[in-house]
């Protein structure tokens, strides 16, 4: 009859701390903007990409997420999708089937 507390007190010890383990490797970045973001793309651990939703801007990374730069996509409104092959060409699509690419990342 004791090990069933005994098995008890083990299981509520160890559930509580790995719950917060497994949620220790996120953190919050900067992006830099308040607009609202639909999409990320990394193409490396420092070069990464991120769109909005309701505008034609794309940033860029190159520190891993620290500093972002803000770029006009032109033609494309409404971006939803990002995707890229490596750090230099990638689609992104939006609004009324709209798709541009860049070479120059």
């Amino acid at each position: 009859m004791k090990t069933i507390p005994a098995l008890l007190l083990i299981t509520f010890l160890i559930l509580p701390s790995s719950k917060i383990h497994s949620q220790a490797g996120w953190f919050a970045l900067n992006s830099g903007t308040t607009a609202e973001l639909s999409d990320v793309y990394f193409t490396d651990v420092n070069t990464g990409f991120v769109i909005n939703e309701f505008g034609s801007f794309i940033w860029k990374t190159i520190d891993g997420g620290q500093t972002w730069t803000q770029y006009d996509m032109g033609a494309l409104r409404h971006a939803n999708t990002l995707f890229f092959t490596d750090s230099q060409t990638g689609w992104a699509s939006g609004y009324n089937s709209t798709l541009v690419k860049t070479t120059n990342g």
